[in-house]
């Protein structure tokens, strides 16, 4: 891997990183690394990132450090997640105070999912799934019954059927599905307003 002395400044132009900095620190043939630990190919380098002077890096860097300093959750705002949530709210405090949160983690999660995976008191929904399977026909299966044991008979259908599952096919049925109940949680206020604007 080759090192160079002079570190070289980046700014990413695409991807959700856009407008953050980057500090390039060794490439080999077909990668480029940086100092945060990322890495880019080399071919993807100039539609990715762009190379800026040292004097607005600082500028750049700075603004960075000073915006994630004021996005990373305190412990209060954590308390106050934990109680909206219905958590029980001291121990889940302490156990906030016990665990170091990471800046770079924080800056780059969802907030949404910071959010559900606190969540400690959740509800459980039952979803249906319609799934279409290949198993024998009846005559192979009557074969089947008679020379040998059922119930040895249905386990290596069962077997088979299942992996011959599309198992895209089937999470996607499940997405729609899990979709549908989640809205379904939502009620019906927020449609009938949004359908009233449409007809206005």
């Amino acid at each position: 891997m080759e090192e160079l002395e002079n570190k070289k400044r980046y700014e990413w132009v695409a991807t959700n990183r856009s407008g953050k900095t980057e500090t390039y620190v060794a490439e080999d043939e077909t990668t480029v690394y940086f100092e945060s630990g990322r890495f880019v190919p080399k071919d993807k380098l100039d539609v990715l990132l762009r190379n800026i002077e040292e004097e607005i890096y600082l500028v750049k860097f700075s603004q960075e450090q000073e915006q994630q300093s004021l996005s990373t959750p305190t412990i209060d705002q954590f308390a106050e997640w934990e109680k909206m949530l219905g958590n029980p709210t001291e121990n889940s405090i302490t156990q906030t105070q016990q665990i170091p949160i990471e800046p770079q983690a924080i800056e780059e999660q969802n907030p949404i999912k910071i959010i559900l995976d606190k969540q400690r008191k959740k509800e459980t929904l039952t979803i249906l799934l319609d799934v279409n399977i290949d198993v024998p026909n009846k005559k192979v299966i009557e074969l089947l019954d008679v020379m040998f044991d059922r119930d040895e008979v249905i386990d290596e259908i069962v077997k088979s059927s299942i992996q011959k599952l599309d198992q895209t096919a089937i999470k996607e049925k499940v997405h729609e599905s899990v979709k549908e109940k989640i809205l379904s949680l939502f009620g019906e206020e927020k449609d009938d307003s949004e359908n009233e604007m449409q007809t206005s």
